[in-house]
Protein backbone atom coordinates (compact mmCIF):
# COMPACT_ATOMS: atom_id res chain seq x y z
CA UNK A 1 0.00 0.00 0.00
CA UNK A 2 1.55 3.33 -0.47
CA UNK A 3 2.04 6.09 1.93
CA UNK A 4 -0.14 9.00 1.52
CA UNK A 5 2.78 12.11 1.40
CA UNK A 6 1.55 15.70 2.04
CA UNK A 7 2.93 18.74 2.23
CA UNK A 8 1.70 21.07 5.32
CA UNK A 9 2.20 25.06 6.34
CA UNK A 10 2.95 24.86 10.06
CA UNK A 11 4.23 22.69 12.52
CA UNK A 12 0.38 22.74 14.69
CA UNK A 13 -0.96 21.14 11.12
CA UNK A 14 0.94 17.89 11.13
CA UNK A 15 -1.29 15.80 14.42
CA UNK A 16 -4.24 16.65 12.48
CA UNK A 17 -3.24 15.37 9.05
CA UNK A 18 -1.93 12.35 10.73
CA UNK A 19 -5.19 11.53 12.18
CA UNK A 20 -7.25 12.27 8.64
CA UNK A 21 -4.72 9.86 7.28
CA UNK A 22 -1.73 11.36 6.19
CA UNK A 23 1.50 8.94 6.77
CA UNK A 24 4.31 10.79 5.21
CA UNK A 25 5.30 14.32 5.28
CA UNK A 26 7.63 16.75 3.89
CA UNK A 27 9.34 19.31 5.92
CA UNK A 28 11.60 21.66 4.44
CA UNK A 29 14.30 24.40 5.19
CA UNK A 30 14.23 27.88 3.69
CA UNK A 31 17.60 28.07 1.57
CA UNK A 32 17.65 24.51 0.37
CA UNK A 33 13.82 24.26 -0.73
CA UNK A 34 11.90 26.55 -2.88
CA UNK A 35 8.21 26.73 -3.93
CA UNK A 36 7.40 24.79 -0.88
CA UNK A 37 3.86 25.61 0.92
CA UNK A 38 5.40 26.41 4.48
CA UNK A 39 9.11 26.45 5.68
CA UNK A 40 11.02 24.60 8.93
CA UNK A 41 13.55 25.01 10.79
CA UNK A 42 16.25 21.69 11.44
CA UNK A 43 15.18 22.16 15.16
CA UNK A 44 11.85 21.45 14.10
CA UNK A 45 12.33 19.02 11.74
CA UNK A 46 14.09 16.62 14.47
CA UNK A 47 11.73 17.12 16.72
CA UNK A 48 8.97 16.63 14.51
CA UNK A 49 11.30 12.76 14.22
CA UNK A 50 11.11 12.37 17.65
CA UNK A 51 7.43 13.73 18.22
CA UNK A 52 6.02 11.31 15.58
CA UNK A 53 7.73 8.08 15.41
CA UNK A 54 4.99 7.03 13.29
CA UNK A 55 5.28 9.32 10.34
CA UNK A 56 7.54 9.07 7.68
CA UNK A 57 9.22 12.44 7.75
CA UNK A 58 11.10 13.62 4.57
CA UNK A 59 12.75 16.95 3.50
CA UNK A 60 12.71 18.51 0.17
CA UNK A 61 16.61 19.78 -1.44
CA UNK A 62 14.89 20.99 -4.95
CA UNK A 63 17.28 24.24 -5.10
CA UNK A 64 19.38 24.57 -8.12
CA UNK A 65 22.90 25.35 -6.87
CA UNK A 66 25.87 27.14 -7.51
CA UNK A 67 29.39 26.21 -7.12
CA UNK A 68 30.00 28.38 -3.89
CA UNK A 69 26.76 27.45 -1.99
CA UNK A 70 28.12 23.28 -2.14
CA UNK A 71 29.80 23.47 1.45
CA UNK A 72 26.81 24.82 2.86
CA UNK A 73 25.12 21.89 1.01
CA UNK A 74 27.32 19.05 2.40
CA UNK A 75 26.95 20.37 5.99
CA UNK A 76 22.85 20.02 5.62
CA UNK A 77 23.21 16.50 4.10
CA UNK A 78 25.54 15.79 6.94
CA UNK A 79 23.13 16.72 9.42
CA UNK A 80 20.36 14.69 7.47
CA UNK A 81 22.21 11.79 8.07
CA UNK A 82 22.90 12.45 11.69
CA UNK A 83 18.83 12.36 11.76
CA UNK A 84 16.46 9.35 10.66
CA UNK A 85 14.64 11.00 7.98
CA UNK A 86 12.85 8.59 5.96
CA UNK A 87 14.08 10.62 2.36
CA UNK A 88 15.55 13.59 0.35
CA UNK A 89 13.57 14.71 -2.19
CA UNK A 90 16.76 16.28 -4.75
CA UNK A 91 16.97 17.22 -8.51
CA UNK A 92 20.15 18.82 -8.99
CA UNK A 93 22.76 16.40 -9.68
CA UNK A 94 25.31 17.67 -7.08
CA UNK A 95 22.97 16.73 -4.29
CA UNK A 96 23.65 13.00 -5.57
CA UNK A 97 27.53 13.40 -5.86
CA UNK A 98 27.87 14.91 -2.24
CA UNK A 99 24.93 12.04 -0.91
CA UNK A 100 26.88 9.50 -2.34
CA UNK A 101 30.51 11.32 -0.31
CA UNK A 102 28.35 10.61 2.57
CA UNK A 103 26.56 7.13 1.96
CA UNK A 104 23.33 8.08 2.04
CA UNK A 105 22.32 7.97 -1.24
CA UNK A 106 19.94 4.76 -0.47
CA UNK A 107 17.86 8.11 1.17
CA UNK A 108 17.50 10.22 -2.43
CA UNK A 109 14.23 10.21 -3.60
CA UNK A 110 14.63 12.09 -7.63
CA UNK A 111 12.34 14.58 -8.05
CA UNK A 112 12.59 16.28 -11.19
CA UNK A 113 9.03 17.51 -11.87
CA UNK A 114 9.10 17.18 -16.27
CA UNK A 115 11.94 14.95 -16.52
CA UNK A 116 11.07 11.26 -16.40
CA UNK A 117 8.57 10.13 -18.65
CA UNK A 118 9.84 6.55 -19.86
CA UNK A 119 10.80 3.69 -17.81
CA UNK A 120 14.26 3.74 -19.35
CA UNK A 121 15.34 6.58 -17.45
CA UNK A 122 14.01 5.66 -14.07
CA UNK A 123 15.72 2.48 -14.65
CA UNK A 124 18.86 4.48 -14.80
CA UNK A 125 18.44 6.42 -12.00
CA UNK A 126 17.59 3.63 -10.02
CA UNK A 127 20.50 1.92 -10.51
CA UNK A 128 22.59 5.12 -8.87
CA UNK A 129 21.36 3.36 -5.81
CA UNK A 130 19.03 5.81 -4.58
CA UNK A 131 15.26 5.38 -2.99
CA UNK A 132 12.74 6.08 -5.55
CA UNK A 133 12.28 8.68 -8.43
CA UNK A 134 8.50 10.84 -8.67
CA UNK A 135 7.08 9.84 -12.07
CA UNK A 136 6.56 13.30 -14.34
CA UNK A 137 2.86 14.38 -14.32
CA UNK A 138 3.51 15.63 -18.05
CA UNK A 139 2.26 11.79 -19.51
CA UNK A 140 -0.78 9.85 -19.92
CA UNK A 141 -1.92 7.42 -17.35
CA UNK A 142 -1.03 4.79 -19.85
CA UNK A 143 2.26 5.62 -19.55
CA UNK A 144 1.94 5.50 -15.85
CA UNK A 145 1.27 2.38 -15.88
CA UNK A 146 3.55 1.21 -18.43
CA UNK A 147 6.46 2.44 -16.14
CA UNK A 148 5.16 1.06 -12.97
CA UNK A 149 4.90 -2.58 -15.16
CA UNK A 150 8.23 -2.21 -15.88
CA UNK A 151 10.07 -0.59 -12.95
CA UNK A 152 8.42 -2.20 -9.78
CA UNK A 153 7.28 -0.15 -7.04
CA UNK A 154 10.20 2.27 -6.18
CA UNK A 155 8.30 5.46 -7.24
CA UNK A 156 6.25 7.72 -6.30
CA UNK A 157 3.32 9.63 -7.78
CA UNK A 158 1.85 13.56 -6.99
CA UNK A 159 -1.99 12.84 -7.51
CA UNK A 160 -3.20 16.38 -6.48
CA UNK A 161 -1.82 19.99 -6.63
CA UNK A 162 -1.04 22.47 -8.73
CA UNK A 163 1.99 21.15 -10.84
CA UNK A 164 5.07 23.02 -11.62
CA UNK A 165 5.30 23.55 -15.21
CA UNK A 166 9.03 25.86 -15.27
CA UNK A 167 11.59 27.26 -12.74
CA UNK A 168 14.43 29.42 -13.45
CA UNK A 169 17.04 30.90 -12.00
CA UNK A 170 16.88 33.97 -13.62
CA UNK A 171 14.54 36.59 -12.13
CA UNK A 172 11.88 37.22 -15.10
CA UNK A 173 8.96 39.13 -13.61
CA UNK A 174 11.95 41.57 -12.14
CA UNK A 175 13.34 42.16 -15.85
CA UNK A 176 9.40 41.80 -16.72
CA UNK A 177 8.32 44.48 -15.17
CA UNK A 178 11.88 46.39 -16.35
CA UNK A 179 11.35 46.00 -20.07
CA UNK A 180 7.92 47.48 -19.73
CA UNK A 181 8.89 50.48 -17.13
CA UNK A 182 6.36 49.36 -14.49
CA UNK A 183 7.09 49.22 -10.79
CA UNK A 184 5.39 46.41 -9.59
CA UNK A 185 6.53 44.69 -7.01
CA UNK A 186 8.04 41.06 -7.29
CA UNK A 187 6.84 39.30 -3.89
CA UNK A 188 3.48 38.59 -4.92
CA UNK A 189 1.88 35.96 -7.02
CA UNK A 190 0.62 36.68 -10.81
CA UNK A 191 -1.33 35.38 -13.07
CA UNK A 192 -0.03 34.43 -16.58
CA UNK A 193 -1.85 33.96 -19.66
CA UNK A 194 -0.64 32.13 -23.19
CA UNK A 195 -2.49 32.41 -26.57
CA UNK A 196 -1.87 28.40 -26.94
CA UNK A 197 -3.60 27.85 -23.50
CA UNK A 198 -6.98 28.19 -22.14
CA UNK A 199 -6.56 28.48 -18.55
CA UNK A 200 -4.49 31.15 -16.68
CA UNK A 201 -0.97 30.29 -14.71
CA UNK A 202 0.73 31.13 -11.43
CA UNK A 203 3.76 32.66 -11.66
CA UNK A 204 6.01 33.81 -8.66
CA UNK A 205 9.35 34.69 -7.71
CA UNK A 206 11.20 34.46 -4.77
CA UNK A 207 14.97 34.58 -3.69
CA UNK A 208 15.53 31.52 -5.93
CA UNK A 209 14.22 32.26 -9.12
CA UNK A 210 10.72 31.93 -11.19
CA UNK A 211 8.17 29.38 -11.10
CA UNK A 212 5.56 29.04 -12.40
CA UNK A 213 2.47 26.51 -11.84
CA UNK A 214 -0.97 25.36 -13.65
CA UNK A 215 -3.66 27.40 -12.65
CA UNK A 216 -6.02 24.68 -12.43
CA UNK A 217 -5.09 21.60 -9.73
CA UNK A 218 -4.86 18.43 -10.95
CA UNK A 219 -7.02 15.43 -8.96
CA UNK A 220 -6.53 12.14 -9.63
CA UNK A 221 -9.34 10.73 -7.12
CA UNK A 222 -10.80 8.01 -10.04
CA UNK A 223 -7.38 6.46 -10.95
CA UNK A 224 -5.65 5.76 -7.53
CA UNK A 225 -6.95 2.38 -7.38
CA UNK A 226 -5.11 1.56 -10.66
CA UNK A 227 -1.62 1.99 -8.67
CA UNK A 228 -1.82 2.63 -5.05
CA UNK A 229 -1.31 -0.81 -4.44
CA UNK A 230 1.78 -1.35 -6.67
CA UNK A 231 4.29 2.17 -6.12
CA UNK A 232 6.00 2.89 -2.95
CA UNK A 233 4.05 6.45 -2.22
CA UNK A 234 1.71 9.11 -3.64
CA UNK A 235 1.90 12.65 -2.70
CA UNK A 236 -0.21 15.85 -2.53
CA UNK A 237 1.46 18.88 -3.09
CA UNK A 238 -0.40 21.74 -1.04
CA UNK A 239 1.45 24.86 -2.56
CA UNK A 240 -1.15 27.63 -3.71
CA UNK A 241 -3.84 25.75 -1.43
CA UNK A 242 -5.23 26.46 1.83
CA UNK A 243 -5.00 24.40 5.09
CA UNK A 244 -8.62 23.40 4.98
CA UNK A 245 -7.77 22.13 1.34
CA UNK A 246 -5.13 20.27 1.96
CA UNK A 247 -6.31 18.60 4.64
CA UNK A 248 -9.22 17.82 2.80
CA UNK A 249 -7.12 15.86 0.22
CA UNK A 250 -5.63 14.15 3.08
CA UNK A 251 -9.08 13.08 4.23
CA UNK A 252 -10.60 11.97 0.74
CA UNK A 253 -7.36 10.29 -0.52
CA UNK A 254 -6.58 8.19 2.35
CA UNK A 255 -10.58 6.91 2.65
CA UNK A 256 -10.26 5.80 -1.07
CA UNK A 257 -6.99 3.84 0.30
CA UNK A 258 -9.05 2.54 2.87
CA UNK A 259 -11.88 1.01 0.32
CA UNK A 260 -14.33 3.93 0.25
CA UNK A 261 -15.61 3.81 -3.55
CA UNK A 262 -13.93 6.95 -5.94
CA UNK A 263 -17.34 7.48 -7.37
CA UNK A 264 -18.75 8.54 -3.98
CA UNK A 265 -15.56 10.35 -3.49
CA UNK A 266 -15.44 12.41 -6.35
CA UNK A 267 -19.06 13.24 -5.77
CA UNK A 268 -18.91 14.67 -2.47
CA UNK A 269 -15.78 16.81 -3.21
CA UNK A 270 -14.52 16.91 -6.95
CA UNK A 271 -18.10 17.36 -8.82
CA UNK A 272 -19.33 20.40 -6.67
CA UNK A 273 -16.10 22.22 -7.83
CA UNK A 274 -14.74 20.35 -11.04
CA UNK A 275 -13.87 23.90 -12.58
CA UNK A 276 -11.27 24.01 -10.19
CA UNK A 277 -10.06 20.51 -11.17
CA UNK A 278 -8.35 19.32 -13.82
CA UNK A 279 -6.58 15.45 -14.65
CA UNK A 280 -3.49 16.97 -16.23
CA UNK A 281 -1.87 15.08 -19.34
CA UNK A 282 -3.38 11.81 -18.26
CA UNK A 283 -6.04 11.35 -20.78
CA UNK A 284 -4.18 13.86 -23.73
CA UNK A 285 -0.05 13.40 -25.28
CA UNK A 286 1.58 16.84 -24.17
CA UNK A 287 2.47 16.74 -27.92
CA UNK A 288 -0.79 17.71 -29.90
CA UNK A 289 -0.73 20.36 -31.94
CA UNK A 290 -1.39 23.70 -30.98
Amino acid sequence: MAQLIATVRDYHTISKAIELGMTGCILSCDFFATRQMGYFTKEEIAQAIVEYPELAIYTNINRIFVEDELLKLKEFLLWCSQHNLAGIYYSDPAVYMLAKELHIEDRLIYNQDTILTNHYDIQEYLQLGIQRCVISREITLEEIIAIIQNCGSHLELMIHGHTNLSYSKRRLLTNYFEEIKKDYPVDQIYLLEEESRNERMYIMQDEQGTHIFTGKCLQMVKELPLFMNQIDAVRIDGVFMSDEEVLDAIRFYASIINGQSTDEVYEAWIEPRKDQYHSGYLYTKTNISK
